[in-house]
This record gives C-alpha cells, structure tokens and sequence, in this order.
C-alpha cells in the first residue's frame, strides 16, 4: 500500500526516515489513517516540535568540544557552546557568544592532521554533528579533499531547520572556509594584483560562491526562510570577507531562496585585508560583517593600508580590535582584562611556550654595527605601532601595487610554492622561522653592514635557513638555483629595506616569536573566551577603538619632551615613545585623557610639532601641524590636546574624518600659535610621501635613509664613501641641492635623491 499523497522535496526526505512514516504492513491501517499520522508529522516538524528519534536537528543548545589543528600542533581541544538562538538576533547586532561559537567553527575547518585529503575535514564535520545539523546536507568541495594548489581554496557546509524570530521554521545553513593546513594556497595570499582588489582573496571568493551554488542545487530541499552562517580565520577570514560582501551586494546562490544584509551572519578571524577604502566598504550594506582582530597580529596589515594612495586596503564591515596583550601596560583596566585573557589562553592545549606580550623594539645603528658595538638601546614602542609603521615603510619602498605585481609577487609565490612542495604542510615555515630566529643578530648585522661589504652573507643566511627547513621536513622537489634566485631578489628588498630602517631590521629578527605568536589563533579564542558569558558569570566584550593618536616632533634633537607634571617623557613607561632613524620623536597619546606637554629646548632650535590621528581601517585621518616652530634655549613651548567626546569614542570606527579634538600650541610668551596646516579625510592620503635614496655609483659608495614619511617632516639621508672614494653631492632630477653626505631636509612629497661618489685621484 502507497502513500495517497506525493510528498517531495525537503518534506520528502525528512518525513520518509522516520518510523512513523514507513509503509504499514498490508491491511493493519486504513490509508486515511495513514495520511493524517503523516500530516501530524510534517506540521510538527514545522512547529519544531520533533517526537524523539526524528533524524531532523533539533536541539536548541550544545556544549561541545572542537578538535582542531594548529601552528603549535594538531589534535588539539577546546570546549564550545553552540544555541540555536543566536540566529534570532540581528545579523547587525555583534554576539559575543556567536562570536566565540564562530571561532571554534573556524577552527574546525582547519586542515585535520593525517595524510588522506579525504578526511581533511572531519574536525569540521564532528563540530556540526554535535551542534545538531543534519549530516545528510553535509557537503565539502573538492579541493577540502585533495592536495591544495597555489589558489585553491577549501569550503564545507551542512544545514539544519531551526526557528526564527518570528517563530517560523527557518533552514540555516553553516559554511566554514578552511584556514590552517592549507600549504600552497599561501601563494594567493601573496597575489595582490595590480588594480581592484586583492586578486588571491578575490579568486578565492568567487570559488566559494560556486561551491555555495553547488550546495544548494545538491540540497533542494534547503528553500524559503534561509539564513547563513559564514566564517573563516586569517586566509579564510579574507575570503569570508569578501564572499559576505557579494551576498550582500545580491549575488545569488539559489533560485529557491535569497540571501542579503539580513539573513547573513559573517565572522571573520584575524583577517587580512582585501578591500579597498575607495569602494565604501564600511557602509550599511555590510553592517552583518564582522572582523575581530588583534592589534598585535602583523596579518591584518596585510595587504596594506597606507601609503593610501597607492595601496589603501581594508575590511568590508565593522572590524573589532582585540586590546594588545602586553602585561606591561600601564592602564589598570586593560592589564586586568590581559590577565583575564592569559588564565584562559594559559587552559587551551600547547600554549605554555608561546606567551604573548614579550615584545621589545630595538634601536640599531648602522656604524655601530660596522664598529662592533652593536643594538644601542630598547625603546618603549609598543608591536602594535611597530607593525602598522613597517608595513607602511616597507610599502612605500616597493613603491605601489604594480612594481610589487611585477618584481615580487612572482617570485613570493615560487618560494611559496618550493616550501610546500612535498606533503610537509606548514613545518617548512616553521622550521624557516626557528633558523631565521638562531640567526637573527647575525641577519641584522649583516644586513646592516651590506651597503658596505655586499649581500653576499644576507644572502648566504636566508639560503641556509630555507635549505635547512626544506631538508628537516624532508622536502625534495626543488633546486639550489630555484632557492638562489629567490632569496636573490628578496635579499635586495630585505637591504634596501634594513638601510633605510635598521631598527626595523633589528626588531623583526629579535622578536619573531612574540611577532608571530600573536597570529596564533589560540590567543585570539582566548580574547573571545573572556568576553563571552558562556565561559564565565560577568564576561562582556572588551574591545578596543582601533583608532589612535600620535604626537610627532622632527626637525631637532635639540629638546626633551615633559608632561605637566615635570615629567620627561622617555623616562615614563606609560608612554609609548619612539625616535626613529631620522631623529622624529614619536608619542601615543591616549584618546580619552587631556594631554599637555612642554618643549623644553636646550639650545635654540627650529622644529615641527604634529599631532596625527589615524583609523586601523582609514589609515591617516587627520593631521594638524605646526611647522618651523622657533624654540629658544630654556624657554618651554606648551602643547594642550584635548581628549576625545565620549560619542566619538563611541563610534572611532566611522571618524573618516578625525575627531574634533582641539590642538593648542602656546609659545614661550603664552601665545597661541595657529597650526600651519590641518587636513582631514582623504586629503590626508596624500600627506603620506615615499623617499628614495639611492646610487648609482655601488662600487665608489653607499647610502641610507628615506622610506614613508609626512609632508612638513624632515628627513635625513646619508652617503657612505668607500675607501679611496669621495661623495660629490645629492641630486635631485639631475640638480645637485646638498654637498653634505648627511643631508637633512623638509618632505615637500614624493622624493628620490641620488648619491654621487667618484675615486680620489691615485686613492
């Protein structure tokens, strides 16, 4: 006997695997009968209200644990709550507890430890089964379950009915974008492109959309009220990003059911950057996109930021800053949530030898260096304000999108693809870090010293290292002359760069375990973990501005710098204070505190005062300057910044434009000196200059110097000669403008400088 009714579809599948809807036994129930038990089923199961044993998910809450893999090791757990209630709040409203639940999905998807690609996502599958989604949707693309490629990119999803706000049953779908384990796939992270945006993360988007299509066709039944949940860490946080974005923008993955604004949950974990500022990305159409990120992490720099105008990448949506972990800092509130932070990052597996929060900047002085004396001193800089300033400097150096398409990008992505080249998945970059570590004070030196004596032990050091990590992880399939070719190229960068800025240089290879650890996605589950109320009775989130403010004097060494107090400044631990190469002081100045400060020259000087605000997501915002401030010795110039409106600090992220925040500068008389220049939004992306320093003359001399500066800065550069040699003069386009080898100057814009040297007759 058949059903008298003809169920297909979602109904279909579900009703039919359950008992109570299997044929009966031939003449023991009437077929009315029959299809009224059959009735009762399906409108229970739109009620949500399931006889036990139905195969259809139905729990509302889960306390689970998430296996996952990592870069500390694999197989690791941590304990998760899932509810099916986070899905009833607005996707615009950020959950704490979504928000931690989103994290342990996004480590699910992680690469499972073992070599058979085919159980690679079997982390991700346990994670959805605990959280009662039906298996029978469960769906990976092919490249989840094969050896990944230079641009492939991993995706699982499965899909449950749960109930929306309005009391209606609602199918939501989880798709997660794999983020660990992915070996070549670090090529597209490299593959900027050289117009629009990020091209590697863009590629990988749009595959993610076609595996979303697939899924939904293989899954008919999935139609009407649909919801998605979407996340990914670092790699796979880009392409969440992204993938959301076009969700948002109407893409469509089904002709059964729409997704949008509201019906789209997206979170995204220590992202990189792969939209633009140009394209509005923070309005709100993407209000549902959410970036958490650590302020210590050196990935969500990438690609950069500033210099605006040549690159200006961000985030699409709102991004939350996770408070840097250093325990030094002096603010009692923000050293108590670290402490908070660290009893839960110190309970999750394999973190005991990666404490957070040991970064120390380090001062280098090229002619120390080359008379054997070595890091001069540590300054008070924070990781935070080192990382955003080197990835600036460094950008601004290679100069724009299309110089790094054309020189670098290739041959990043060679070299990428030579460490994953046998099956040894991350270990090769581990292995690569730990050789460069053992060697750092010798790869500063000689990096250092390279204008002098030549490249060739930079480069003999990056070989090694890279060889080593190859040989340790058993990796065979590449060539010296491959290895030589691209440590040839990035050798020059790394010079280029280490001339220019040797503190850099010295800090980077002195501190890439606190550098790199701070990447690491147990610290940022841990944040998350102090936040959400599931791990404990009084947790709320703890998120920081994203927004700061820094106070930069140049121009002269010839003065210190005091706080009302009586202070000087680089004595006091609670400031965050630097002196670059050029002699620029830099200060973060806290947004919510009034500041004053006195100019206390100790000889007659001229200098320029500049208070600038910056955006994480904007870059510069807003910068009022004093230029060619005359100080007299022993005569104080005060400084007065105003603090921030609470509603400002409120909403930091939307400051495109600043903070109204007054700025007074009060001469040795009690004048008030009106700022020279005040520039805020865009117009301060062009405030941001590249200066090149170079010669053509390498075997009479050398030169330092140049990099990212500000308009109205000064900047120094220096020429080298070589025994037996002289420096004739800096030129500009053919025009001699200084005869002085150290040659000091106020950035006007865009600069190169030519050295130029020639032999001493019979030297």
């Amino acid at each position: 006997m058949k059903p008298t009714e003809d169920i297909t579809g979602k109904s279909q599948r579900l009703a039919y695997g359950h008992p109570l809807c299997m044929r009966p036994a031939s003449g023991h129930l009437p077929a009315q009968f029959f299809r009224i038990i059959c009735i009762t089923v399906l409108l229970l199961t739109a009620l949500r209200v399931m006889p036990e044993g139905l195969t259809l998910a139905h729990a509302q809450e889960v306390k689970g644990s998430v296996t996952y893999g990592s870069f500390i090791g694999n197989g690791f757990k941590a304990p998760f709550y899932y509810s099916d209630d986070y899905f009833k709040g607005s996707t615009a409203a950020y959950s704490d507890s979504l928000s931690t639940m989103s994290m342990c999905l996004s480590l699910s998807a992680f690469a499972a430890k073992g070599t058979d690609y085919r159980n690679k996502a079997e982390n991700l599958y346990s994670l959805l089964e605990q959280c009662g989604f039906d298996m029978g949707t469960f769906k990976v693309n092919d490249a989840f379950t094969q050896k990944p490629g230079p641009d492939t990119i991993g995706a699982g999803a499965a899909g449950k009915i749960i109930t929306d706000e309005n009391g209606k049953p609602c199918w939501l779908i989880a798709c997660a974008i794999r983020g660990l384990g992915y070996e070549t796939e670090w090529a597209g992270n490299f593959t900027m492109g050289e117009k629009d945006e990020h091209q590697g993360f863009q590629d990988a988007a749009h595959k993610v959309i076609s595996f979303l299509q697939e899924y939904s066709e293989s899954n008919p039944q999935i139609s009407g009220n649909v919801k998605l949940w979407i996340t990914g860490f670092s790699r796979a946080a880009a392409v969440t990003n992204l993938t959301a974005a076009m969700l948002d923008e109407g893409i469509q993955i089904s002709n059964q059911f729409t997704l949008g604004t509201d019906t789209v949950y997206a979170y995204c974990f220590e992202s990189p950057q792969g939209t633009l500022i140009s394209l509005d990305p923070h309005n709100a159409r993407y209000q549902n996109i959410f970036s958490i990120v650590n302020q210590g992490d050196f990935v969500p720099e990438l690609a950069p930021t500033m210099p605006s105008a040549q690159y200006g990448f961000t985030h699409y949506g709102t991004v939350l800053y996770l408070p840097y972990a250093s325990v030094s800092n002096h603010h009692e509130k923000k050293t108590n949530s670290v402490k908070k932070m660290l009893r839960y990052y110190d309970q999750l597996e394999g973190t005991k030898d990666y404490p957070p929060g040991a970064f120390q900047m380090k001062q280098l002085s090229i002619i120390n260096i080359l008379t054997g004396n070595g890091i001069e001193e540590d300054s008070t800089w924070t990781q935070p304000f080192f990382i955003k300033s080197m990835v600036a400097s460094l950008a601004a150096m290679i100069g724009d999108r299309i110089i790094y398409t054309e020189k670098y990008q290739p041959v990043i992505r060679e070299m990428i693809e030579i460490m994953f080249s046998g099956g040894a998945s991350g270990n090769v970059m581990h292995s690569f870090s730990s050789h460069l570590k053992e060697n750092s004070a010798e790869l500063a030196t000689a990096t250092a010293a390279s204008m002098l004596f030549g490249k060739e032990n930079v480069l003999h050091i990056l070989e090694k290292a890279l060889t080593d990590a190859l040989n340790e992880c058993g990796v065979t399939g590449y060539s010296r002359e491959d290895i030589h070719i691209v440590m040839d190229t990035l050798s020059d960068l790394l010079i280029q760069f280490g001339a220019a800025h040797p503190d850099y240089v010295a800090t980077l290879a002195f501190n890439l375990k606190p550098i790199v650890t701070n990447h690491f996605p147990e610290l940022c589950l841990a944040w998350l973990m102090s936040f959400d109320p599931n791990y404990g009775d009084g947790n709320h989130s703890g998120f920081v501005s994203g927004y700061y403010r820094l106070l930069r004097i140049s121009g002269s060494e010839s003065l210190t710098l005091h706080d009302a107090s009586g202070n000087e400044i680089s004595d006091m631990p609670e400031y965050a204070v630097y002196t670059d190469e050029d002699g620029t002081m830099w200060v973060e100045l806290p947004l919510d505190e009034d500041c004053t400060f006195f100019l206390i020259p100790w000889e007659n000087a001229a200098c320029k005062v500049e208070v600038d605000e910056f955006s994480d997501q904007r870059g510069l915002v807003r910068v009022v300057r004093y230029l060619d401030v005359k100080l007299a010795e022993g005569k104080p110039w005060t400084l007065s910044v105003e603090a921030a409106e609470p509603e400002e600090l409120q909403r930091a992220y939307e400051l495109a434009g600043g903070t109204s925040s007054s700025c007074v500068l009060t001469d040795d008389a009690g004048n008030q000196m009106p700022p020279s220049e005040e520039m805020t939004g865009q117009d301060t992306h062009w405030a941001v200059c590249r200066i090149r320093s170079y010669t053509n003359d390498t075997q009479y001399g050398w030169t330092d110097g140049g990099g990212i500066g500000f308009l109205g800065d000064y900047e120094k550069v220096n020429a080298y000669p070589l025994d037996g040699c002289r420096f004739t003069g800096w030129y500009e386009n053919g025009t001699l403008v200084s005869d002085e080898p150290s040659y000091q100057f106020p950035i006007t814009g865009d600069l190169a400088l030519e050295a130029r040297f020639e032999p001493v007759s019979g030297g």
